[in-house]
């Protein structure tokens, strides 16, 4: 029995790295640069922020900007489940000492790739990508002053067993940082305020398509479960669940619940009401201030509780 279940759970994260394999050859064969400041435009996307990279800067970059903001100087950094490695180049850049892990042995190969490539030596610390199984790897004895999960620890169905490790591998008054999506968090509210801007903003679909889709009360209702569906992955679009494991913590309850039984909660911040499957979506001339005015938009109507936020930003430190 023992040996079954070692083997399933094998084969689940076997699954995982493939998707991520699949999903990584698929976005850098269609233009994908998955590096912050040499960015191109990847008409690919529909709807995603990577798609251009003004997006980029009003969606993505808040997130770095946390990270960074919350990590002392030259820190000993281990970042897990670091993708394609966009973040831990930017860390390095800022003269920190970065090990990045994946389970993705494409997404390491990219990120190897473009780190070669780094044009801004100036300042950078030092960087180390690996492949490998967070939940069964050996983190080493060397102890860190930062773990960072950067939209990765909602991948983790095994929370508790993974905080352990990570708590035992940072320094005495380290940080845990996590910036993560909580899509359970999505509520019909969100899908509504998000159905009414698509319905009245330049988006990917033409607006008499939407008008359409939108005629009656029925196709209202249609169309709003439609986003639901979308923004909490269960959608049929190629922006849908990632992997087998993408949806395994989707709750702030349970997410900061495991994390407070290791780490002294410092921050929390809420953001991404509706803005996260709506910025990269925008079209027409002024695409770029419009985004930047639903992303304040996006910010306040979480501020005032008229939506929940869809993702946190966190800061803690070992107790």
């Amino acid at each position: 029995m023992v040996k079954k279940n070692g083997m399933r759970k094998h084969s689940v994260i076997q699954h995982e790295a493939e998707e991520f394999d699949k999903e990584t050859i698929t976005r850098v064969t269609h233009g994908l640069i998955p590096d912050l400041r040499r960015l191109k435009k990847v008409a690919y996307f529909y709807n995603n922020p990577w798609r251009e990279p003004e997006f980029v800067q009003t969606q993505i970059m808040p997130r770095v900007d946390f990270v960074l903001k919350h990590l002392k100087p030259r820190s000993r950094v281990l970042e897990l489940g670091c993708g394609r490695g966009y973040l831990a180049l930017e860390l390095a850049r800022h003269g920190h000492d970065v090990r990045a892990v994946d389970v993705s042995s494409e997404s390491i190969a990219i990120a190897k790739k473009i780190a070669e490539e780094n044009p801004y030596k100036k300042g950078f610390g030092s960087l180390k990508y690996e492949v490998g199984d967070i939940m069964n790897m050996d983190f080493g004895k060397d102890k860190h002053d930062a773990v960072i999960f950067f939209r990765t620890l909602h991948h983790i169905p095994r929370i508790n067993v993974l905080l352990k490790k990570v708590h035992h591998t940072i320094k005495p008054g380290g940080r845990l940082i996590i910036s993560e999506p909580l899509r359970e968090e999505v509520n019909e509210h969100t899908a509504h305020t998000a159905a009414l801007l698509r319905s009245i903003l330049p988006t990917w679909e033409a607006h008499g398509t939407k008008r359409a889709r939108t005629a009656s009360l029925r196709d209202w209702q249609n169309y709003a479960q439609a986003i639901y569906d979308e923004y909490t992955y269960k959608d049929e679009h190629g922006e849908k669940a990632q992997s087998p494991n993408d949806n395994a913590i989707g709750s702030e309850k349970l997410m900061v619940g495991a994390i407070k039984k290791y780490f002294r909660v410092e921050t929390l911040e809420h953001h991404d009401a509706f803005i996260d499957k709506l910025v990269g979506g925008l079209r027409g001339p002024h695409r770029h201030a419009l985004a930047r005015h639903l992303k304040e938009f996006d910010h306040e109507v979480i501020k005032r509780g008229m939506l929940p936020g869809t993702a946190i930003h966190l800061v803690a430190t070992k107790k």
